[in-house]
């Protein structure tokens, strides 16, 4: 008899006095005549803890009885054979829809109007449990026929088993040498179970994927062979036992080759050659080395999501390591096809419950309206986040978990825990980059994640292009956050500053060189007129039409619209082409402009003089022109779009970043050749005006140097953005 107290047991003693008893009971039935008696293996003292392990091992009994045909019993025969025990309500629909599962699995008839009509008063959350065609789960710590699983040394079928490498809620995990093909193979021995999925799983071909080969069935036995690529490097759960020990500042790549070293030389394997992968995590840093086996699993991932396969058991233990280091994704679970595979306490033992997302605990709860096919690849994403957030920094980015009163309970606490994103620890805000993309993973509503596979490796790319960081991340300069904060002011800036050196610059020279020169001085009053009417029209016109098209940006800017960033991005990139559009267009309308209303204003007025202002005007304009564009667009790559994006790159996608930058191409060539042609008119025109020529060799000499830098900032940012699109696409491909 076990001999065990609540108030002496912390949780994994606990845990392990359970599987104890459970354990033992499995034995007691082995080869048994009838069925064992369960009083003497309940632990002595601690009532609660008592119960509890009553509960779960009234639910191996139930399934013994039921396989074997040995006196099967209802629950109402267990509940008054312990007439001290008055389990609560969440225990009866716990244990009654094991034997409903457990029944039905048999094909034994049984309806849920049956159970209805046994306990009328659960009625309610019998229905939302069972409904009308039940999920094939159950919460057994022992599954079917694994006392019937062969051992080391064993020949089965084809196979001589050498060594046990694994063991899971569906089975046992052996190294075998595959006789026919004189090969080593990883052979999966479970119960024969009535689905198609390792079919399904075999068309899994992708190098993050442990390869799938074939199946054998052996109804003699009711088992299922699945055999599978070998990979010796170990798993993702052993490096994070190892690095657990070694302190925050040793953390490096070389950690997960130590692991992988050391796997390979306890199964007999060598070290290969140097690969890409490993001669990468020899010099990373320990952020950048999870980033990278993170973005490796998110590419299997998303190769089985797109065939319609969702992992559901994603967890340490599931994600090996080959030679050469890289993660290779195991167990698509055989019971996949029933849609909840792992609803089990011995899931719990395993790891998987820590590792779900919260709509996929809520499946496996009749306190939710959550039912099994809701759960979508998504819920994948959460727990690879969990993954690698334990590997980055050791612990469950939700603590230890705590076990409650009964096996709902616990389920119901662990739910209650994911609603909760897990904060940074300020101890590793170096790890803030990685950190926050997890931080995205592991928000408790789906659609408030990454949406695929792809999009969260391309998060992840940012780990390792700092560059890349810096055109999605929000902005840190201070300059630029002040952008952000005044968006419309800051784009009616860039769009007027230029406009106005250039129309300080027009307005004297027309004044010397067209207006002084007429013969009479009565133009002088006239033209000051005009200028002031025409600037006051144009000025603000230009910018309310910059700011029209710009005014949805800003709104998704100061968060008062939930339009689709990508939408906002692709108007954004609009935005220095119409500011440089408008701001041409006016100086050409206003070339136009000044003569006509000059002749309208004071008369007859020379040809040569509005030819010559149409192309002071003209030329103006193309200088002035070039700028908005440029400074626009790089408040657009530096400022708005970091904003828009909030660390996410998957709002970048389809954006044709080539266009910015032919665009930047023209405009530079603007900014460089028209103060060289005009310097060279005047030249030829022997003009005598000194303001003119300075003016255009110094400003067109400085702007000509902003024009170089930002068009170089801006190549620069268009580059960055290319290739990380490409490298994304190629990394999942």
């Amino acid at each position: 008899m076990t001999h065990a107290d609540d108030s002496s047991l912390n949780d994994t003693q606990s845990w392990e006095a359970l599987a104890d008893c459970i354990d033992r009971l499995v034995a007691n039935w082995e080869g048994a005549t009838e069925p064992p008696e369960l009083s003497p293996l309940l632990p002595v003292g601690g009532l609660a803890f008592r119960h509890r392990v009553l509960a779960e091992l009234i639910k191996v009994d139930m399934e013994q009885r039921w396989t074997l045909a040995m006196s099967p019993q209802l629950l109402e025969e267990y509940l008054a054979q312990y007439t001290d025990w008055q389990p609560a309500d969440d225990i009866v629909l716990d244990l009654l829809h094991e034997e409903y599962q457990i029944r039905s699995l048999l094909g034994d008839a049984v309806s849920a109007a049956d159970c209805f009509t046994r306990y009328p008063h659960l009625a309610t959350q019998l229905h939302e449990l069972l409904g009308d065609e039940p999920a094939q789960r159950s919460t057994v710590l022992q599954g079917q026929g694994e006392q019937c699983l062969p051992e080391v040394g064993d020949c089965i079928d084809d196979f001589e088993l050498l060594l046990q490498v694994g063991q899971g809620a569906f089975g046992t995990v052996f190294l075998a040498r595959q006789r026919s093909m004189q090969r080593l193979v990883a052979l999966k021995v479970g119960t024969n179970r009535d689905d198609d999925e390792p079919q399904t799983l075999a068309q899994l071909d992708h190098e993050n994927i442990v390869r799938v080969f074939d199946q054998r069935l052996l109804p003699e036995r009711q088992l299922r062979l699945l055999y599978m690529e070998f990979v010796a490097g170990g798993t993702l759960q052993e490096v994070i036992r190892a690095t657990r020990t070694l302190q925050r500042e040793r953390l490096t790549g070389q950690a997960v080759l130590d692991g992988v070293d050391a796997n390979l030389v306890q199964a007999g394997q060598l070290a290969p050659d140097e690969s890409s992968l490993r001669q990468t995590l020899q010099h990373a840093d320990w952020q950048r080395s999870v980033a990278l086996l993170g973005i490796r699993c998110a590419a299997g991932l998303e190769h089985a999501h797109r065939r319609g396969v969702v992992h559901r058991d994603l967890k340490p233990a599931n994600i090996l390591l080959t030679a050469s280091a890289t993660p290779k994704i195991a167990d698509f679970n055989i019971s996949y096809a029933s849609e909840v595979e792992g609803a089990t306490p011995e899931a719990f033992f395993g790891g998987s419950l820590a590792y779900m997302s919260p709509e996929q605990l809520a499946a496996y709860s009749p306190v939710h309206p959550v039912q099994p096919h809701e759960i979508d690849a998504r819920s994948d994403l959460y727990s690879l986040g969990v993954v690698l957030w334990e590997l980055l920094t050791g612990e469950h980015p939700f603590g230890r978990e705590q076990q409650e009163a009964n096996w709902l309970q616990t389920v119901e606490a662990m739910y209650q825990r994911r609603l909760h994103v897990p904060e940074i620890p300020p101890a590793l805000k170096a790890w803030q980059p990685v950190l926050k993309t997890l931080q995205r993973c592991l928000r408790p509503v789906a659609a408030d994640r990454p949406q695929t596979a792809a999009e969260l490796a391309a998060d992840l790319q940012l780990v390792l292009n700092p560059q890349l960081a810096a055109l999605v991340d929000p902005p840190q300069s201070r300059w630029l956050q002040w952008c952000v904060r005044w968006p419309a002011l800051s784009v009616a800036l860039g769009a007027v500053v230029p406009n106005i050196f250039a129309a300080v610059f027009n307005f004297t020279y027309n004044r010397q060189e067209i207006i002084e020169r007429l013969p009479t001085g009565e133009w002088l009053s006239t033209f000051m007129l005009v200028q002031g009417v025409i600037n006051a029209i144009a000025f603000p016109l230009g910018v309310g039409l910059v700011l029209l098209h710009f005014q949805p940006v800003r709104q998704r800017l100061l968060g008062r619209s939930s339009s689709a960033v990508n939408e906002q991005l692709r108007r954004l990139m609009w935005l220095g082409t119409v500011a440089s559009s408008v701001s041409l267009a006016a100086w050409l309308v206003a070339g136009l402009a000044y003569p006509v209303s000059m002749r309208m204003l004071a008369g007859q007025f020379p040809l040569e003089a509005c030819i010559h202002f149409f192309a002071s005007l003209a030329i103006c304009g193309l200088i002035a022109a070039s700028y908005p564009f440029l400074l626009l667009t790089y408040l657009q790559l530096r400022g708005f779009q970091p904003q828009l994006c909030q660390g996410r790159v998957a709002p970048l996608a389809g954006i044709d970043y080539s266009w910015l930058a032919r665009r930047a191409n023209l405009h530079l060539l603007l900014a460089a050749i028209v103060p060289l042609i005009s310097i060279a008119l005047l030249t030829l025109l022997n003009t005598s005006s000194r303001f003119a020529l300075g003016w255009l060799s110094a400003g067109g000499s400085a702007g000509f140097g902003l024009a170089f830098w930002l068009h170089q900032a801006i190549h620069h940012d268009v580059g960055v953005l290319r290739s990380a699109m490409t490298n994304a696409e190629e990394a999942l491909h």
